[in-house]
């Protein structure tokens, strides 16, 4: 025959709650070293932070970096007004050069119109005019350079001052003057 143990319920239910007890204290010990371990975390980020934000606060209050902060600024204007010059300047070197006339193509076009019996001995230009004074061998070559720089369209005036017969040789000396098309001067000049 089996014996009967009265008090065998009780003894079971001390181990369920014995176990119980452990695994509630391990679960316990667990969740308090993460609260201390993030307690720990916590206060030493603050630390850090606090001692970061010192040493922001002494750099802002450091009179060097705001001297370099005012330098800096004041170089910053310059370069801020050299930016506008030059801007400026480069406007002014594209008007300069659109309105060039004086370039190798127009000495170029005048070689080209010259007749074989014609030399030059004086030739003076600039922005309005060009100033010519030559020798030839006779008139009609004058004429003919006359002619053609009327037909180079670049002249508002093409006009010969004067012919003279030079020396005692059979050959004349001319002066022309050739007023560019958006020259300044009068007919007069």
């Amino acid at each position: 025959m089996k014996d009967f143990n009265f008090f065998f319920p009780y003894i079971e239910d001390n181990k369920i709650i014995k176990d119980d007890t452990f695994k509630n204290l391990v679960i316990g010990g667990i969740v308090t070293v993460l609260m201390l371990g993030l307690f720990t975390w916590n206060n030493i980020k603050i630390k850090n932070m606090n001692e970061e934000i010192e040493e922001i606060k002494v750099c802002i209050n450091d009179e060097m970096p705001l001297e370099k902060l005012k330098e800096t600024n004041t170089l910053n204007k310059k370069v801020e007004i050299m930016k506008e010059y030059h801007s400026i300047l480069l406007e002014i070197e594209s008007s300069i050069i659109s309105q060039d006339k004086i370039n190798i193509q127009l000495f170029k076009d005048i070689e080209d119109t010259i007749p074989y019996q014609l030399e030059f001995t004086i030739f003076n230009i600039d922005t309005s005019s060009i100033q010519i004074q030559g020798i030839s061998e006779d008139r009609v070559s004058i004429a003919a350079f006359q002619h053609n720089l009327k037909k180079m369209d670049l002249f508002k005036i093409v006009h010969v001052n004067n012919i003279d017969k030079y020396r005692e040789s059979n050959s004349f000396i001319f002066n022309m003057k050739c007023i560019f098309k958006d020259g300044n001067e009068h007919e007069s000049d």
